[in-house]
C-alpha cells in the first residue's frame, strides 16, 4: 500500500518536481500556504522538544509537559513529518541523506505503534527542506525519500511538499532555502516555519555523534529523551577543523557553505571540543554503558535523570 496524493496513487518517481507538485491542486495549495507562513521563534521554555540531526521522535497529544516538536537548520536536509489523524501522534524525522529508507520506516512503525487503540485515522506526510543546490544533493534526497515512500508497506499521504524547487528563493543571484525549521503544535496538529533558540539538551554531544557515527536514532521514549551511549575513538580527520579558520570549516563540513546560518562555525567547533574533551566518553559522559536521560518536569526544563 504506497504513497497517495489527493487520493491518487503515485506510482513513479519524478524527475521534474515543480511538475509533479503542480499536478496536485491540493497540495500545491498547502505548499504553498505553509511557504508565506511568517516564521516564528520557538523558546526552549514553551515546552518543546528539538529533534536535530539523524535524530526522529514522536509525540502525542497526551505526552506530559511537550507543547511543541520542531527543528532547523535543514539546508539540503530535508524535514519529514508523519502525523496521524485519528490518534494525533506527530512524529519528526531530520533527514540528511544517512539511512533515510531506515528512518523513514521506524517512523512509521513508531507512529502506528503509539496509534494502536486510538481512533481510526491515516498516516499523513509532510515533507518540507532543501532547495536548487549546486551540487543537486536535495533533489537526490527528495526522489530518494519519495522511491521510499512509493515502495513502503503502508499506505501513507502526501499533503504538503515544500522540498527543493519548491522550497527556492534567490538573492543577489545565489539560490537559499525558503524554510530552514519546522515546528508542529502537538495538541492543535499546526504546522509553522520555526528557528529555534535552544537546541538541547546536550546540543553539542549530539551533534558531535554525527561525525562520527553513520546512524539515525529515536531521541523521545516513554517520556524520556535518550542521549547515547556513544563510545567514539579521536577522529583525527575531523578534530583538525577546531582551530582552523571559518572559511575552511564553512567549506569543507556543509554540503550549502553559502547557505549555513552565522553561527555555523561556533556551533562545529563546539561539537568538535566535544570529542577532544571527552576520548573516552564511556568514562566521563556514558557511566557503565548508561544513555543520558532527561525528562521535562512542570518547570518546563529539561532535567537529567541520575544513573
Amino acid at each position: 500500500m504506497p504513497l497517495f496524493v489527493n487520493g491518487q496513487q503515485v506510482t513513479y518517481v519524478p524527475q521534474d518536481i515543480m511538475k509533479f507538485v503542480s499536478e496536485y491542486t491540493d497540495l500545491a495549495i498547502a505548499s504553498e500556504k505553509l511557504r508565506s507562513l511568517p516564521s516564528k521563534e520557538i523558546r526552549q521554555d514553551g515546552n518543546v522538544l528539538y529533534v536535530g540531526q539523524r535524530e526522529f521522535a514522536a509525540v502525542s497529544p497526551d505526552t506530559e509537559n511537550i507543547d511543541f516538536i520542531g527543528t532547523d537548520d535543514a539546508t539540503t536536509c530535508h524535514i519529514f513529518i508523519i502525523k496521524h489523524t485519528g490518534s494525533g501522534v506527530v512524529c519528526l524525522g531530520h533527514l540528511d541523506g544517512c539511512q533515510t529508507k531506515k528512518m523513514i520506516c521506524d517512523m512509521v512503525k513508531r507512529t502506528k505503534k503509539l496509534s494502536h487503540g486510538g481512533p481510526d485515522g491515516r498516516m499523513e506526510v509532510i515533507l518540507v527542506g532543501g532547495f536548487l543546490d549546486d551540487r543537486a544533493l536535495s533533489k537526490q534526497l527528495t526522489l530518494e525519500v519519495i522511491r521510499t515512500l512509493i515502495n513502503i508497506n503502508d499506505s501513507l499521504y502526501l499533503t504538503v511538499a515544500c522540498f527543493s524547487d519548491m522550497n527556492d528563493m534567490v538573492r543577489d543571484g545565489v539560490h537559499f532555502p525558503i524554510i530552514y525549521g519546522i515546528a508542529v503544535e502537538i495538541k492543535t496538529g499546526e504546522l509553522f516555519p520555526a528557528t529555534f533558540n535552544d537546541k538541547g539538551p546536550d546540543a553539542n554531544i549530539r551533534s558531535a555523534a554525527t561525525f562520527v557515527f553513520n546512524e539515525v536514532r529515536e531521541i523521545f521514549t516513554d517520556g524520556f529523551l535518550r542521549i547515547g551511549p556513544f563510545d567514539w575513538s579521536p577522529n583525527h580527520a575531523i578534530i583538525q577543523y577546531v582551530n582552523a579558520p571559518d572559511s575552511v570549516i564553512r567549506q569543507h563540513l556543509s554540503t550549502s557553505p553559502e547557505q549555513e546560518p552565522p553561527y555555523f562555525e561556533q556551533h562545529i567547533r563546539q561539537s568538535i571540543t566535544v570529542l577532544l574533551d571527552h576520548p573516552q566518553p564511556l568514562l566521563t559522559l556514558f557511566p557503565n554503558g548508561h544513555p543520558r536521560l532527561y525528562y521535562r518536569n512542570s518547570t518546563k526544563n529539561w532535567t537529567l535523570l541520575d544513573n
